[in-house]
């Protein structure tokens, strides 16, 4: 967590064993339930928040925040 209360989640290549992005996100990041999918061809990373807040949608590829996918 940072000073301000929010988390940081960093994307991690194995490949290369380097972050390739960082994320500031609201609420309590729940990474034991996060889970890999796939959805229209792309890559994401669904993390859910501990306190019932909206998850968190990374797309792998673009290392972006993308909205939520059900």
């Amino acid at each position: 967590d940072g000073a301000d209360g929010r988390a940081r989640l960093h994307l991690v290549q194995l490949d290369i064993r380097r972050t390739i992005a960082r994320f500031t996100v609201a609420g309590e990041p729940d990474l034991p339930a996060a889970r890999a999918l796939d959805a229209d061809g792309r890559s994401l990373i669904r993390v859910p928040d501990r306190a019932g807040g909206p998850a968190t949608v990374i797309d792998v590829r673009s290392a972006r925040i993308v909205p939520a996918v059900d």
